[in-house]
């Protein structure tokens, strides 16, 4: 059964939890998004908080190293405290080192609100939090301000209220909860089925004193609560957390951490993944219609010459077309490479669709894995760890180079930048001054090195290879014909203040090359094949 919580509920945890917890060297805070759990790390036990709305419990754990992902602490727990009548507990932790060396962990429970943020106390800026809108409520990010909600106006919240005005007050349950701080849907109903007795009791509850922690027991199940209330069953603990740990016996477990770490890891690349698929299938040409322009060529063939960059030919229907042509190329050539980049499309077309439905089959059987997880009929063993972005396992894995490494048909290394923050590294720090540097003119994309040191230019047909991984590597990589600049690396600049990746090439050539992805599969070398 979900814990509700009221305000009396929240004072009660903070009480408890600075008793135990003060003091207490603090060595990681994970707030983990996706669970919306929150795991305190601490040298001999650890505090696990699920702020979900389906769970919304709080326990005492064994002591455990903190999880991969978790933010280092190492610290020391201050104090826990809860404003009066607010269903919002802060967790203050005095930092070893660093400039704020008070940092406040504040833990919502309000109805649209649930949430966890770390923020430091003396500007109210935010260093971590979950990810969450809820309705009425500003987006908390890190960085920015943390707003906390408008506390409630009632009556009494200092404990202090009239016989007369709890009277007044306690036509209804609804009535009471409108006008009297520490009254809730857990206890309204109670306070009001006789008024003397119910005020007695109210002031017992609003004051905190003569506390009886336990288990209510009602139709949704049991409660947690710090006190014993008319009319509903009751079972007495040792503690309010004693009464957390006793209400969650019959539940499942909490998920592992590294099962959800590695079940978000698989669901975000696969999801990516399958994204760019599906870019690339909306980005296929259709092959009658490139298949025609072929035939065009062919049929215009004696009006064409080598050194064309463009036809404009009366196509069959007697209309004026454009056709974009490979200088370098005889028209026959032109033509047979357009018949080429037809058969991809069509190849493309037929091929497509099926890894889109593999994928997003194993997109369902993720998600019914993480069913499993949450039903406690899963474990971290069933979840196998998400490969690598090179292929091999994590802890295998070397530190990843700036780029992907290819041979060319005459044995030369051409290296591809692996993107916009890599390729500055690529190009000042993984190259020498007299190798060819490439890059797809006006296009974003990926800086390439062809490794070259003779004072000659590079073999052509190395050169053009290197042109097309270039060609590959750019938002141009579905056009037919992609123009790419080339000169030596000494010529490259970084103008000051320039975005990753954004340089200036001076000495420029230019290839006419078409993006075909059988070149980037025969020159790849062991090391990215699987990329």
């Amino acid at each position: 059964m979900p814990v509700r919580w009221d305000s009396v509920l929240t004072r009660a945890v903070a009480e408890e939890l600075s008793e135990r917890l003060s003091g207490a060297r603090c060595r990681a805070v994970h707030l983990h998004a996706r669970s919306r759990t929150v795991w305190i790390f601490m040298d001999d036990a650890g505090l696990e908080i699920a702020l979900d709305p389906a769970a919304g419990s709080i326990r005492l754990v064994g002591e455990a190293p903190p999880h991969r992902d978790a933010t280092p602490l190492n610290g020391r727990v201050l104090d826990a405290v809860a404003p009066p009548d607010e269903r919002r507990l802060i967790l203050s932790f005095l930092r070893k080192r660093g400039k704020a060396r008070r940092v406040d962990l504040v833990l919502e429970w309000a109805g649209n609100r649930r949430n966890a943020v770390m923020i430091d106390p003396d500007g109210g800026r935010v260093e971590d939090a979950l990810p969450f809108r809820g309705p009425g409520s500003e987006s908390v990010r890190p960085g920015g301000l943390y707003r906390p909600p408008a506390p409630p106006d009632r009556d009494g919240v200092d404990g202090e209220v009239s016989f007369d005005r709890f009277r007044e007050l306690a036509v209804g349950p609804r009535e009471l909860m409108g006008g009297l701080a520490w009254t809730s849907p857990l206890n309204a109903g109670a306070l009001v089925a006789e008024p003397e007795a119910g005020w007695a009791l109210w002031k017992r509850i609003a004051r905190g004193r003569e506390t009886e922690p336990g288990l209510l027991e009602g139709p949704r199940g049991t409660q947690p609560y710090p006190f014993r209330l008319p009319g509903q069953g009751f079972e007495p603990t040792d503690g309010v957390l004693a009464a957390f740990a006793r209400s969650s016996e019959d539940a499942p477990a909490a998920i592992d951490p590294e099962a959800l770490r590695r079940l978000d890891s698989s669901e975000r690349s696969l999801a990516r993944r399958l994204d760019a698929v599906r870019r690339e299938l909306a980005s296929q040409p259709e092959p009658a219609e490139i298949r025609r322009m072929g035939d065009l060529v062919l049929s215009r063939i004696g009006e064409l010459r080598r050194g064309m960059s463009e036809a404009r030919l009366e196509d069959f229907d007697g209309n004026e077309a454009t056709v974009p042509l490979d200088p370098s190329l005889e028209p026959h050539e032109n033509a047979a490479r357009i018949y080429d980049r037809a058969g991809r499309a069509e190849r493309a077309r037929a091929a497509l669709p099926g890894k889109i439905a593999e994928m997003e089959g194993r997109l369902l059987e993720l998600s019914e894995l993480r069913r499993k997880l949450e039903a406690g009929e899963a474990g971290v063993e069933d979840v196998p760890e998400p490969p690598s972005r090179s292929g091999g396992h994590p802890a295998d894995s070397a530190p990843a180079l700036p780029y992907r490494s290819y041979r060319s048909s005459g044995g030369l290394e051409i290296r591809v930048g692996r993107g916009a923050r890599h390729n500055d590294d690529l190009t000042f720090r993984h190259s020498r001054p007299g190798d060819v540097w490439l890059h797809a003119r006006d296009a974003a994309g990926a800086h390439v090195v062809l490794r070259w040191s003779h004072a000659d230019a590079p073999p052509a047909r190395d050169l053009e290879e290197a042109a097309v991984l270039a060609a590959l590597g750019s938002r141009e990589r579905h056009s037919g014909l992609v123009a790419v600049d080339w000169t030596r690396r000494k010529h490259v600049r970084k103008p000051r203040g320039a975005p990753p990746g954004l340089v200036v090439p001076a000495r420029v050539k230019t290839l006419f090359v078409a993006p075909d992805p059988e070149t980037a599969r025969r020159l790849a070398t062991d090391s990215t094949a699987g990329t």
